[in-house]
């Protein structure tokens, strides 16, 4: 059984967008706006050779893409995760508190909105705790 996630956020237009990127103080380029709209679009996060990929006709260089990549997860419209695979994964930050279903096979990754809201824990050494990140893993319908 598939394990999928379809919630409702915030869907920008290009011109949100733009104006996201002028409240963070960031130059609107072409890159910038099609890696966001690339983003949101797509259903799970993704890892820069598959934005290099689904961007091809788009034309913007590795570096732009790494650049832009970059200052949107600094300025927070992006966010950067690090899946058990080590890589760098990139998903638009406006989507509902969510966790990841990952092939232990194949590397597909799935959203879940399974998550155990259990109290902040409470550690002598933290005096904030802002997030937590839970990842399941098991065999996808493909690889099964």
């Amino acid at each position: 059984m598939r394990v999928t996630c379809k919630y409702e956020y915030v869907n920008n237009s290009i011109e949100e967008f733009k104006e996201q990127l002028r409240k963070v103080g960031l130059r609107i380029t072409p890159a910038r706006l099609v890696i966001l709209t690339l983003l949101q679009n797509h259903s799970k996060p993704l890892e820069v050779r598959s934005v290099l990929r689904l961007l091809k006709a788009s034309a913007p260089d590795q570096a732009t893409v790494y650049r832009a990549l970059s200052s949107l997860t600094t300025c927070g419209l992006v966010k950067a995760i690090t899946l058990k695979s080590g890589i760098v994964s990139y998903e638009i930050a406006n989507l509902p508190h969510h966790h990841h279903l990952i092939c232990e096979r194949c590397g597909y990754v799935e959203d879940v909105e399974t998550c155990c809201e259990s109290p902040r824990p409470r550690v002598a050494s933290f005096t904030i705790v802002n997030d937590h990140r839970l990842e399941f893993s098991g065999i996808c319908n493909n690889c099964a």
